[in-house]
């Protein structure tokens, strides 16, 4: 019997995550022709979807979630910002709204704000929040915060070289270039260092610094032939003894 209700209950759910959108008339139908295309990576149509559903529940605080997660997947912050809030004053847990409203203060550069964000009650995660911080510092022009806010994130178990990593990025962002290859230099940047980013990013400081030739071997020994129309560029301004933004 139960396995019956599971099986009903599963055609129903595909059914009606393929109603077209006309037929999608009501909340359940909508919502679940949203589920339908976040689950296959269609933002666009879920956001359409949830929207529709949203229409006509306003105050549906699962709705209002994911269509903000919808708005996030397509990078369209400035749509999700309006319903993150609804949540955060609803004091509803959302970590996706608290994201939203991270990078809204971040984009107008309220970086006092984000410093006086509560992490227990408008934070995303101990180590996000962290590093957030940490660059709000670098925001307002206090590199001496943000420093010791880097070294302390960098003492959390499993954290040192992406938190290093960032530090050296925030270093190289105020122009100390020699304290950034210092990082890089010294792979204590980990991981994160060894990615395509952060070797583009440790090849960068090494041409500011004008060591050319060793930011050639930094790209050539980390992508051999394996190169893009971006690292080709990169390795012809190089050659060619050119700086590098």
């Amino acid at each position: 019997m139960f396995r019956n209700v599971l099986t009903g209950a599963a055609a129903l759910l595909l059914s009606a995550a393929f109603v077209p959108h006309a037929q999608a008339q009501s909340v359940a139908g909508a919502y679940l022709a949203g589920r339908h295309a976040a689950v296959q990576s269609d933002y666009s149509e879920a956001a359409r979807y949830y929207a529709e559903a949203l229409a006509r529940d306003s105050n549906n605080v699962e709705l209002i979630e994911s269509t903000v997660l919808s708005y996030l997947s397509l990078g369209r912050v400035e749509q999700a910002v309006p319903l993150a809030r609804v949540l955060e004053q609803k004091n509803e847990t959302s970590q996706v709204a608290r994201m939203v409203i991270t990078a809204d203060l971040a984009a107008r550069e309220e970086y006092t704000t984000l410093l006086e964000r509560e992490s227990d009650s408008e934070g995303i995660g101990p180590w996000v929040d962290g590093l957030v911080k940490a660059w709000a510092h670098v925001g307002k022009g206090d590199v001496s915060a943000a420093v010791v806010a880097f070294d302390a994130l960098s003492k959390e178990a499993g954290m040192q070289g992406f938190v290093m990593y960032h530090k050296a990025l925030a270093l190289a962002s105020v122009g100390d270039f020699e304290g950034a290859e210092e990082i890089f230099g010294e792979a204590a940047a980990g991981a994160a260092g060894q990615t395509r980013r952060g070797v583009m990013a440790h090849a960068v400081v090494l041409a500011q610094l004008e060591r050319h030739d060793e930011a050639l071997t930094v790209l050539r020994s980390s992508f051999g032939e394996a190169t893009d129309p971006e690292l080709d560029q990169m390795i012809a301004a190089l050659e060619a003894k050119e700086p590098l933004p």
